[in-house]
This record gives structure tokens, C-alpha cells and sequence, in this order.
């Protein structure tokens, strides 16, 4: 019996049993019906008259001969009582209602972004097979929400054609399903999304889906099946690699190489990516410790800051600049101003995050992207110049550098993201160029407060611009706008402070003939503090 079988069953009895009770037995009582009474009169009157045995019994033969205390009236009533309860009539029950409710009254449901509809919880019954509409109240269901069926009982859950995302967790331990069909239209897979269903065996995987999360099929039996040392799902998704192999070369059919999707593997030592590859996920190679060698195309649209971790390539090297193609991948150098080499056309995300010592940075003309959290939260950086090949910053690429007063942003700017250079209260002009259309959510004129969030600033922010976006965006938020002058942005940087608490840096000390000066200055002074201690014991004696 299954669990459904069952649980109908069981509820049904339930209900039978509840209805019954509710409609007590109607019990008639008459005199005449009675057998006793019809065929002896006075059996009505004396029940132990119609008893041979009630006759050698005085008790029984004369109610009068009753115990001490006993009552006559008391003893009628019992006798009338028995005699009631001799005919029975039964109420037959209602029938129980065991049909399913609509499932639109089981969803939970808002609008979406994308003017559809979002599913964001399913309340299980007793169905096996769950169809989801195509449409509520008009509109297209787009999405299926962040664990909307977590631990649902259902089999199946049949998807309408129109979803196009399926979230994070959205069938995260479905203990009972048995396959899954995603919709022709579906672009995205989330994380763990069908994690721990350990009855899926069966996955249709569209090539309209262009990413797959983190562990979506983790601990399925479908994941478990797959015999390919490449597990390549979707549209060209590296969802795992399975193989042994040191020397990894990746098929050009691959689009993207998903999160952890070749993690932990202790004997890959060289990897070849190929030109098709745009993007490189988190932790995508983390832990493979002896991984050093990294053939990679000039440019990948997306590369995760971590994708490396863990890695004799990313954590062992030596190189001040650590690139991959034409991409400054990370920064580990301790000089006050940089120069950043010409050809890298790339600062990929966080390669500069929290650097405590740079002043000054100059990009070369080749650079054409500055990625998301580049430059996040470095304090002491004051100055920064961007050349004339610059045409989009990321989000939060400058935020909480509180000391940056000088920006050059070059002339093909077309993109800011989202709190680019939000909690830099020392900015107070910044020349945007005519090339510049799209802004994030509040670029410019705002802080971020740990309990409070991004609150307004309140410096003296001009914004020197001719374009909509800026004056639109000025307008909105009541920070000074100006147009752009002929000769802006001309000045020469000033002059950069040291940072608190430290001296100017020029670099680190070249060569190791430091070495023996440090030890032979530590022998004289350990030499003068013993003298000292010497002479100290002298004098007390």
C-alpha cells in the first residue's frame, strides 16, 4: 500500500467514524414490541414473573425483599430502562467527500519582475501527480520561487512551458519524486534545486537552460547514474567532472563550467580552457592543491574571484600580478602606486579588495572593464585614472574606499553598476562622459551602514554630465548635476598622502643583502642589553 493509498484510507475511517459518532443511534421504545411484555402482562409489570428461576428467588420474586437501603422507585426506573433499550434504529452516515481541492487554492503566488507569475509555496495533499497551470489570473507562471516544493510528497510535478526559472532549493528534498521534465522555455536551473530527491531518476534537461546551479542534483540517483567523466548538461553546462586524468583538456562545446564542478581533484595538475568557455563559476577548480598550470583564452565574460581557490596556481604564485589571458585575476604586491601592465583589458572582481597600501592606481588604455568589488573597500586609496578604453564598472567596484577624491573615467564610459562608488564621502566631482547611458541602483552620493544599509550621503557631490541618465538620476536624488565642460577632468591628480599609520612604501627591498645587516644589527643590540643588565648588578653590590 502506498502512502497515499494509505493516508486516504485512514482519513476516510477517521471522517466515518467522526460522522457516526455525531449522529447518536435514535432508539424507540414501545410496550406492545416488546416480546416479553406480549406474551406475559404481568412480565410488564414484574420482569420475574416471566423467570421460573426469579420465582425460588425471594429477592427477585418480591421487589419488597430488596437490600437494607435499596429503593422501589430506584429499581423501576432500571427495570423500565432495560426494557427501552430493547429495539435499536440506526442513522445511516453522510458520505465523506474525498475530493482533492483545486490546486490554485494550494499555491501561494505573487507577480514577478518579468510580468509573470512567481510560485512561492505548494501545500501537499494527498495527490500523486501535481499540475501547475499555465496561467493565474491572467498571467503567465515565469517562475518557480526559492524552495516552493521543498519536501513535497507529490511523484510528479508537472511544469507549464511558460517557466523559465526553476530558484534555489525550489525541490530540495522531494523524497517521492520520481522524474522531472523542464520546460522547453526554461533559461535556469538554481542551486541545489533538486538536491536529496533520492527517488530521481529520470531528468529532462532542455538546451534552453544556460545555467545550472551549485549541487541542483545532488544525491539523485539520476546525478549517480551518469557514467561520463564530463558531465555536460543543458546548453554546453561542465555540471561535474568525474574523471582521474592530470591533465584536463575541456571540449569547445563547453559554454560554461559550473560551481565545484571540477573541485577536490588532488591529481589535476594542468587544465586547457577553451575559447568557448564564457564563464568560470565559483569554486569551479577550488581545492585541486596541485593544479599550477592554466591555459585559458584572452577574455572570459565571467570569471568567479574564487574559481582558483586552493590552487598551487592561484595561492603559490609569486607574481605581483596575477593574470589569466589578458585578465588581472588578483594583486598581491605592496607598492603605494601601481601601474598596472599595458595589454590586460580585464580587472576582474575583487582583484584589489581590501588592499591596505595602494595610493594611487593608473590603468593603461587597454583596459576595458573594471569588474565588481575591483577596488572594494581599499582605505587608503586616494587617486585613480582610468584610460580612454574604459566602458563599464561593475557593481560595488569602488565602494567604501573613504580617502578616493580623484577619479579620471576616460571618454567611453558607458556603464556604472549597481553602488559603484557608494561610502566614498572624499568624491565630491566626478566627470561622466557623453558615452555613458546605464546606471545601477544608487552609483553615486550614497553610504552603506552595516544595520542601516546604504543611507544618503551628505558631501558636496557634483555630477559634471550631458547625458539623460545622469540628469535623470541627479534629479531623483537631489545631487547637484552640471553640464560636462570642455576641458574637464585636465587637471593633474594631487598630491597623495601617506596612508595613517605607516611610511611611504616604494616596493620591497631588492636582492637579500639586507639579510646579514638585520642579523649583525640584532647581535649588537642584544650584545648592549646584556652590558647594560651587567653593569646594573655591579652598581647594587
Amino acid at each position: 500500500m502506498n502512502k497515499r493509498t494509505y493516508f486516504s484510507r485512514f482519513t476516510a475511517l477517521c471522517c466515518a467514524a467522526l460522522l457516526s459518532g455525531a449522529a447518536l443511534p435514535v432508539l424507540s421504545v414501545s410496550a406492545e414490541e416488546t416480546p416479553a411484555a406480549a406474551e406475559n402482562p404481568a412480565a410488564a409489570e414484574n420482569p420475574a414473573a416471566a423467570d421460573p428461576a426469579a420465582q425460588n428467588d425471594p429477592a427477585a420474586a418480591d421487589p419488597a425483599v430488596t437490600e437494607p437501603n435499596a429503593d422501589a422507585e430506584t429499581t423501576a426506573e432500571t427495570t423500565e430502562t432495560t426494557a427501552e433499550m430493547t429495539t435499536v434504529t440506526y442513522t445511516t452516515p453522510e458520505p465523506v467527500d474525498l475530493t482533492p481541492p483545486d490546486v490554485l487554492t494550494m499555491l501561494k503566488y505573487e507577480d514577478a519582475e518579468n510580468g509573470g507569475v512567481r510560485i512561492l509555496s505548494f501545500r501537499w495533499t494527498v495527490e500523486e501527480t501535481v499540475t501547475i497551470p499555465d496561467t493565474i489570473n491572467g498571467k503567465p507562471v515565469t517562475e518557480i520561487g526559492e524552495g516552493a516544493f521543498k519536501y513535497c510528497y507529490a511523484d510528479y510535478v508537472e511544469l507549464p512551458e511558460t517557466v523559465k526559472l526553476i530558484g534555489d532549493h525550489a525541490f530540495d528534498g522531494c523524497a517521492y519524486l520520481k522524474s522531472a521534465a523542464i520546460p522547453l522555455q526554461c533559461e535556469k536551473i538554481g542551486t541545489s534545486a533538486f538536491a536529496g530527491c533520492k527517488r530521481l531518476e529520470s531528468v529532462t534537461i532542455p538546451d534552453s537552460v544556460r545555467d545550472i546551479g551549485a549541487l541542483a542534483f545532488e544525491g539523485t540517483p539520476f546525478y549517480q547514474q551518469q557514467t561520463d567523466a564530463l558531465v555536460i548538461l543543458g546548453d554546453g553546462i561542465l555540471y561535474a567532472y568525474n574523471g582521474s586524468e592530470s591533465d584536463l583538456k575541456i571540449p569547445d562545446t563547453v559554454k560554461i563550467i559550473g560551481a565545484y564542478a571540477c573541485a577536490g581533484h588532488q591529481a589535476l595538475k594542468s587544465v586547457t580552457i577553451p575559447e568557448s568557455v564564457r564563464s568560470i563559476r565559483a569554486n569551479a577548480f577550488s581545492d585541486c592543491a596541485a593544479l599550477s598550470e592554466i591555459h585559458a583564452p584572452d577574455y572570459i565574460a565571467e570569471l568567479s574571484a574564487d574559481a582558483f581557490a586552493g590552487t598551487k596556481w592561484f595561492d603559490g604564485s609569486k607574481e605581483e600580478f596575477l593574470t589569466l589571458g589578458k585578465m588581472l585575476v588578483a594583486y598581491r604586491g605592496t607598492d603605494n602606486e601601481i601601474e598596472v601592465p599595458d595589454g590586460i583589458r580585464v580587472i576582474n572582481d575583487c582583484a584589489f579588495k581590501q588592499n591596505n597600501s595602494v595610493t594611487v592606481v593608473r590603468l593603461p588604455e587597454s583596459v576595458e572593464e573594471i569588474r565588481s568589488d575591483a577596488f572594494f573597500g581599499c582605505p587608503s586609496l586616494q587617486v585613480a585614472e582610468c584610460g580612454d578604453g574604459l566602458k563599464s564598472i561593475g557593481d560595488r567596484a569602488f565602494r567604501d574606499c573613504g580617502t578616493l577624491g580623484y577619479m579620471r573615467l576616460g571618454h567611453s564610459l558607458a556603464s556604472v553598476g549597481d553602488y559603484a562608488f557608494a561610502g566614498c564621502p572624499a568624491l565630491t566631482e566626478l566627470y561622466l562622459p557623453d558615452t555613458l547611458q546605464t546606471l545601477g541602483e544608487k552609483p553615486f552620493g550614497y553610504s552603506y551602514d552595516e544595520r542601516k544599509g546604504y543611507l544618503k550621503l551628505r558631501n558636496e557631490l557634483v555630477l559634471y554630465s550631458n547625458t539623460e541618465a545622469v540628469r535623470l538620476y541627479a534629479e531623483a536624488e537631489e545631487i547637484a548635476q552640471e553640464p560636462l565642460p570642455d576641458e574637464e577632468n585636465t587637471e593633474p591628480a594631487p598630491e597623495v598622502e601617506t596612508p595613517k599609520g605607516q611610511g611611504r612604501r616604494f616596493g620591497k627591498p631588492a636582492g637579500t643583502a639586507w639579510i646579514p645587516a638585520a642579523g649583525l644589527g640584532s647581535l649588537l643590540v642584544l650584545a648592549g642589553g646584556i652590558r647594560f643588565i651587567r653593569k646594573r648588578r655591579k652598581e647594587r653590590i
